[in-house]
């Protein structure tokens, strides 16, 4: 059984790697961007990163 702080922290997983797609799609103009297929049905909002440096310390975050 997985445990209510597993699926907590893959959630916030989930929005931080939306919100480095979005972040991507932005930069770049590449419309099928990092997260090819968002399965999460609007559930989760994309994290909204200005920078990869943010993005990156909000994964050095979870990562503790």
């Amino acid at each position: 059984m997985i445990s209510a702080q597993t699926l907590a922290y893959a959630e916030q997983v989930t929005t931080a790697l939306l919100g480095v797609d979005a972040l991507y799609r932005r930069e770049s103009g590449d419309e099928d961007g990092l997260a090819v297929l968002n399965m999460s049905g609007g559930r989760h909002a994309p994290e909204p990163f200005a920078t990869y440096d943010e993005a990156g310390l909000r994964f050095g975050r979870l990562q503790q």
